[in-house]
């Protein structure tokens, strides 16, 4: 196979086969004039030059990583803050149910005192008017004899 049949095999694989990641628009093929290095010098070049590029993208990625951990710590911070905040809350509310058992069970002994009293009122009013009823009876008999 002569030189010039290899390029155009060449081109035609070019135009063919991409990398699987790859977006391809065209390839385009153009007159060149000059000497064209060996093709381990193109690949030794080309390596380095993929190699350079991966170490690129990886610096990037690291740089976007410490980024990330720092707002990940952010939100850590944010989120202790918060938990601390609903501690003090359940503590507030804790004292607050506390409070309210408390005057409940103040309310209930008031209130087991009043109804005490009142009940006690209610048997002296009784019996006084037992007593008055009794003597309305005995007026009545004196003014009605039964006999």
């Amino acid at each position: 196979m002569r030189v010039g049949g290899r390029v155009v095999e060449f081109i035609d694989f070019a135009k063919k086969n991409y990398p699987e990641q790859a977006t391809v628009k065209e390839v385009v093929e153009e007159p060149f004039e000059g000497s064209v290095m060996s093709l381990e010098g193109f690949y030794r070049s080309f390596s380095l030059n993929q190699l350079v590029e991966i170490v690129n993208v990886g610096v990037s990625m690291l740089g976007k990583q410490d980024k990330t951990l720092e707002k990940q710590d952010q939100l850590l911070g944010k989120m202790d803050t918060m938990l601390e905040k609903q501690d003090m809350m359940l503590e507030k509310q804790d004292a607050l149910i506390d409070e309210v058992r408390s005057l409940r069970n103040d309310l209930k002994a008031y209130m087991d005192e009043r109804f005490r009293r009142i009940e006690l009122e209610i048997t002296k009013i009784k019996e006084k008017i037992g007593i008055v009823q009794t003597c309305l009876i005995m007026r009545m008999m004196k003014t009605f004899p039964l006999a």
